[in-house]
């Protein structure tokens, strides 16, 4: 089971994402974020295996530097 965090600054894109998600068994949806720093915070509690952004989407500009050490790596 891949475990996800879907971040996007509109409701309706998360909603959407997570649906399509959830037709496939083998993703987990286990949270919804409206921000990149929202999933930032969100992703040490979570744990997911992937937190997809969109590129251009509000981010932290220090993201890169804000890794979950020894878990997840960002990726611009």
């Amino acid at each position: 089971m891949i475990r996800i965090l879907v971040a996007d600054d509109e409701h309706l894109v998360r909603d959407a994402i997570t649906g399509l998600l959830d037709l496939k068994v083998v993703f987990e949806v286990i949270g919804q974020a409206d921000s990149g720093d929202e999933a930032l915070a969100a992703a040490p509690r979570l744990r997911p295996d992937v937190a997809p952004l969109r590129r251009g989407a509000a981010q932290p500009a220090d993201a890169g530097s804000r890794r979950h050490r020894g878990r997840a790596t960002i990726r611009g």
